[in-house]
């Protein structure tokens, strides 16, 4: 079967692969790259825990909250696939319980999101926060596209 730039060898040059195809040995390196980003959110947020366990203002309970709340997020929304929602899968009554545990993980990520801006607004002393969920949330973004998108090549 001839394809569409096999006459014209010139037309190769023009011919820019498509960046989203994901060829199946790099979702490894995908999952292990949103493990890494998780990791190094955590270490981040503990590394300033305990510089500021030295410090006049140390970080308290409240500190701790956005980040836990991020990460339980992480899992409940990772946790589902795709295939409940595209009839894939039809079970009876399953359908509403996983678009609830889905907005219910969506919910812990954004909340987690604002408490730590929240967080930062009332402290004004340390950017761990911020920079621990916005890693989190770069790190569950990898992790839903590498496992989901596989599916469907």
């Amino acid at each position: 079967m001839p394809h569409l730039y096999d006459e014209d060898p010139r037309s190769t040059l023009l011919i820019i692969p498509n960046p989203f195809l994901i060829i199946r040995s790099h979702r490894n390196v995908g999952v292990y790259f949103s493990g890494m980003l998780f990791a190094l959110g955590w270490w981040i947020f503990l590394d300033a825990y305990l510089v500021s366990l030295m410090s006049t203002v140390p970080l308290t309970y409240l500190d701790w909250i956005p980040g836990i709340a991020s990460s339980f997020g992480l899992l409940i929304v990772n946790f589902i696939g795709r295939s409940y929602f595209q009839g894939e899968q039809e079970q009876v009554g399953s359908v509403w319980k996983m678009r609830t545990s889905l907005l219910t993980g969506f919910m812990l990520i954004t909340g987690g999101f604002a408490g730590s801006l929240a967080v930062l607004v009332f402290s004004q002393v340390y950017y761990s926060g911020i920079i621990q969920n916005c890693l989190i949330l770069s790190s569950i973004v990898t992790l839903w596209f590498m496992q989901n998108t596989l599916e469907y090549l």
